[in-house]
């Protein structure tokens, strides 16, 4: 799966000598023209670049100082935005027939949901979602006799996602799977952990909570969407799926080349 090119990447890392720090958070950026000082728990420290794959609308809303941003808070509040989503990661007892490693449940009427999504936002009634189960291809997913079950319902950004409407959520989607998928899982789920668009904006910093980045709508694909340096912040590079040139993992991966590729060039 994609966790094995994390390891790579991880990997390569290590035999280059980096370090790499993790559950670290940065409060704060600032440019002052030949390097770029990060807040860290309350320590400055002070690098020649930084890369930051976090959201450019985090980084500008939240880190830099006002007059380091290329834009302001009502550009970033205008774009529009990719679906948000709500997860379900499962350690199931038992078979899980007839799910395979990749299965779409969908309603006879999928129209409504998609409308709740880009159109008119609201929890969708009668869902359709996606299901994966790894443990059907890797048995080392789960322990003998068990599976490792994921599920993702795509929702609008921005919803209001407490704890009564996500459990709201959690039955329609059991209750649906039971009924149309032929597959019960309540009674014998083992491990649970869940996320919602409240997760995406706190724990990634995601504008209105979405999961994919900004949209690829006319007037934010290829080109059209933040280049990997930021003018008003020398020294400061965005990489990722809200740069150039788009979401999903190769873009992500063609993000990065050429993300490095200016660091070295301005370096030079």
């Amino acid at each position: 799966g994609m966790q094995v090119l994390v390891d790579a990447l991880v990997d390569l890392a290590d035999r280059l000598g980096v370090t790499l720090e993790r559950n670290t958070p940065v409060d704060g950026l600032h440019a002052n023209g030949r390097s770029v000082h990060l807040h860290t728990n309350g320590e400055r420290r002070t690098a020649d670049c930084v890369v930051a794959n976090a959201s450019p609308a985090h980084v500008e809303k939240t880190l830099l100082p006002p007059e380091q941003r290329d834009h302001d808070d009502e550009y970033w509040d205008d774009r529009t935005y990719g679906p948000s989503a709500y997860l379900l990661y499962l350690g199931v007892d038992g078979d899980v027939d007839p799910l395979r490693h990749h299965s779409l449940v969908l309603p006879v009427d999928w129209d409504p949901h998609f409308a709740h999504i880009f159109d008119d936002p609201g929890w969708p009634t009668d869902p359709a979602y996606y299901v994966h189960v790894p443990s059907r291809t890797d048995p080392s997913y789960a322990p003998e006799g068990q599976h490792s079950v994921f599920i993702l319902v795509p929702i609008a950004p921005g919803l209001r996602d407490g704890p009564a409407r996500r459990a709201w959520m959690r039955e329609r989607v059991l209750d649906d799977l039971a009924q149309h998928a032929g597959v019960d899982l309540r009674g014998r789920i083992e491990v649970e952990h869940e996320a919602c668009v409240s997760d995406f904006a706190t724990h990634f910093g995601q504008p209105k909570g979405n999961a994919l980045g900004l949209a690829h709508t006319l007037w934010q694909t290829g080109p059209l969407r933040p280049a990997h340096r930021a003018d008003a912040a020398p020294g400061l590079y965005y990489v990722g799926a809200d740069t150039q040139p788009g979401v999903g993992l190769p873009m992500c991966l063609i993000s990065g080349r050429q993300a490095a590729q200016a660091v070295v060039a301005d370096a030079a």
